[in-house]
């Protein structure tokens, strides 16, 4: 294999506990325990619009390209230039139980009115949830919230409760329903806000195997490996347009080997070594966007493997099985190459990370008394003597691969 930066071996997890959390899901409970299947299609998570970003033109050049993608001109856009709002109402359905309830629904009546909302008044049923949902036919979209008086005169709803003095805060979730339907804004919540179907389908999508090679390429000519026959739209904020366009020259190159990995974390380690990561967006019209931003401006993006389903020796049995060690001093590239093609397992550095800490992985030599232990536990030492840290973790396939990053704890930490 080959050595350097464009290494496509594989490490194994380090001594200590692992600081970091950027680059792994703690876990994903619409999922079941088995890994999600390759797909024989291939359909790519990126569109080739996005390359024409950081190529190395004229500066007027690539600034006038930029507006012709806003504008349209590409699946590369805003939400506001490629869909149309729609139209929404929102309907409340306040249910009773007592004469006294009933009466204090009625006052309630007014404050949803106020707010541009139908409303109706109705003794409730066993049969009756609490619950919001949506129907949406063309450009019109219709939510309904069901919600229950309390003794009290409290009104609940799924996810919210009101008294009367919550003027604004019933204002800002009334807008919220009116903006994004029934799921509200994705803001804050879990998962970036997706539904279970939204999500399998979208981590459906990243387990797909990438089939080119993105290693020695410019960041236009890797992203455009990744197609453009994709489901979702891909999507920069203009932030980030201006940021690629200054920041990035166009002569600079990948060095991670990704070809055969999936293609969400394939993706994700790419867009890395740039200082960029990519989230998934609901927009108000429940459509699913990939947002490209900078890593240093976000905490959610999408991570770079996930913790391990099964045992570490089951996932990687050949990176745990025992020799006996012995290494004299050696260049690292070379070791993790050898460690690499006997356990089978790929490795990958955190670029962007060590770059910024100065460590000089291509230049370093390590060495390992002589002992009986594993793969597993040479790699661990090697790599933290150098301030590196080396984990084990799996692709959206299921694969394994190590990641080798900094001892530093990362400020982005999900």
């Amino acid at each position: 294999m080959p050595g350097g930066r464009e290494s496509d071996s594989a490490g194994v997890e380090g001594a200590p506990p692992n600081r970091r959390s950027r680059g792994r899901f703690r876990s994903d409970p619409f999922l079941t325990n088995e890994p999600a299947p390759h797909m024989n299609a291939r359909l790519s998570l990126m569109v080739v619009a996005f390359v024409l970003l950081a190529l190395n033109l004229p500066e007027d050049a690539k600034a006038q390209r930029l507006r012709q993608l806003r504008q349209g001109n590409s699946r590369i856009a805003g939400p506001s230039e490629t869909t149309k709002r729609k139209n929404t109402r929102v309907t409340v359905e306040i249910l009773t139980n007592t004469g006294a309830i009933a009466l204090a629904a009625q006052r309630w009546r007014p404050v949803f009115e106020n707010l541009g909302c139908a409303v109706r008044v109705r003794p409730g049923t066993s049969q009756d949830k609490i619950e919001t949902r949506e129907i949406v036919r063309g450009s019109l979209r219709q939510v309904f919230v069901v919600g229950r008086i309390d003794r009290k005169g409290l009104i609940q709803f799924e996810g919210e409760s009101f008294s009367t003095r919550d003027s604004a805060r019933m204002r800002e979730w009334i807008r919220e329903l009116e903006t994004y339907g029934a799921q509200g804004t994705p803001s804050g919540k879990p998962l970036w806000g997706l539904t279970k179907t939204q999500y399998v389908a979208l981590f459906t999508e990243c387990a797909k195997p990438l089939n080119s090679e993105v290693a020695g390429k410019t960041l236009e000519l890797a992203l455009a490996a990744f197609e453009s026959k994709s489901q979702y739209r891909f999507r920069m904020p203009l932030a980030t347009e201006d940021w690629i366009r200054k920041s990035i020259p166009g002569e600079k190159t990948l060095h991670s080997k990704v070809k055969g990995m999936a293609r969400g974390t394939a993706l994700a380690i790419a867009l890395n070594e740039f200082g960029l990561g990519f989230r998934p967006l609901r927009t108000p019209d429940g459509e699913i966007e990939l947002v490209a931003e900078r890593l240093d401006t976000v905490s959610d993006a999408w991570p770079i493997g996930r913790e391990l389903i099964k045992g570490r020796a089951e996932t990687a049995p050949k990176m745990f099985t025992f020799n006996q060690l012995f290494q004299d001093e050696t260049p690292l590239i070379e070791l993790l190459d050898k460690v690499a093609a006997v356990s089978e397992v790929p490795y990958h550095f955190d670029y962007n990370r060590i770059d910024q800490q100065g460590i000089d992985i291509n230049g370093a030599r390590v060495s390992h008394r002589e002992r009986k232990g594993s793969w597993n536990q040479l790699i661990g030492s090697v790599t933290y003597r150098l301030k590196l840290h080396s984990q084990l973790l799996i692709d959206e396939s299921g694969h394994p691969f190590v990641w080798i990053t900094t001892l530093a704890r990362d400020r982005r930490t999900q």
